[in-house]
């Protein structure tokens, strides 16, 4: 039971570590390429 939770535990640290440099990711891209511009490049990568 308790190595199950770990398990589990990891994998979504994982998916939340991913899903933090996405977003840093995301906006450092808009940033260098867009200016200081980025509500308008924001709709464009959805």
């Amino acid at each position: 039971m308790m190595d199950k939770n770990k398990i589990v535990f990891q994998t979504i640290s994982i998916f939340v570590v991913l899903a933090i440099l996405t977003v840093i990711f995301v906006f450092t891209f808009d940033f260098i390429f867009f200016g200081v511009d980025l509500a308008p490049a924001l709709p464009a990568m959805r």
